[in-house]
């Protein structure tokens, strides 16, 4: 799937494209989003079917975005259980440029997902954002990363995500900010719920940061409910 959006000369109301994706036995997918100069281009990806397995996905997206365009991705997983996924998706962001992606994954059985963006341009800026539920035996192994590679660049990243059953989930995040990358911040979160004694999530925060003239964080935790919460809402009447 092409989705182009030519060159503007000004930003306008944003363009909807609507993906429907449908899961074979083995499918392989590509999405290849380019936005040029003041494009304002919203991408929504939906995932779903094949609840018998073994069945396989690998797909790649990947976005361009020049000189002060705004891209935002989101896609939605929601595959069954017999569906095994690698997926890959990169962003190149120009000068003030945008790019943001929304991920959300409910399905599936083993997923392994990678979502980058390479921040070439001065004064351009990402925000990667996750959700994911897990239950019985799935398997979920989520990297986000962002590279800093100009001055004045922005990222954040915030992975949220809760499992029961025997579930396990790996949360990477990375954040790199280059030498030349003076003035940039990048921010990364991941918080995750384990609703049951056998789930199991490993949250791995990285920051690599070669300029001190910088602001970077990162911030990660794993833990079941509350008991004090859980018997107050239990009191309130829930199971």
């Amino acid at each position: 799937i092409f989705v182009y959006s030519p060159r503007r000369k000004q930003k306008d109301e944003p363009t909807h494209v609507v993906l429907n994706l449908k899961q074979n036995q083995t499918s392989f997918v590509a999405v290849v989003v380019v936005a040029e100069e003041n494009a304002n281009l919203i991408v929504t990806e939906t995932m779903e079917g094949q609840d018998a397995g073994p069945a396989y996905r690998i797909e790649g997206d990947g976005v361009i975005a020049g000189q002060n365009a705004t891209v935002k991705f989101a896609t939605l997983q929601k595959l069954g259980m017999g569906v095994n996924s690698l997926i890959m998706r990169r962003a190149s962001a120009g000068k003030d440029a945008n790019v943001d992606w929304a991920d959300i994954s409910l399905g599936g059985g083993a997923t392994r997902q990678e979502t980058e963006t390479v921040l070439d341009g001065e004064g351009a800026a990402s925000a990667i954002l996750g959700a994911f539920f897990g239950e019985k035996s799935q398997q979920l192994d989520i990297l986000t990363k962002a590279v800093h590679n100009a001055r004045s660049t922005t990222s954040t990243m915030d992975v949220k995500g809760a499992l029961k059953g025997r579930a396990k989930a790996i949360v990477q995040g990375f954040t790199k900010i280059a030498e030349k990358a003076s003035n940039s911040d990048g921010r990364q979160k991941a918080n995750i719920l384990l609703l049951s004694e056998n789930a199991k999530a490993s949250p791995i925060p990285k920051l690599e940061i070669d300029n001190f003239d910088v602001k970077a964080s990162h911030s990660a935790s794993v833990g079941q409910l509350d008991k004090d919460k859980l018997f107050y809402m239990m009191s309130r009447g829930m199971d």
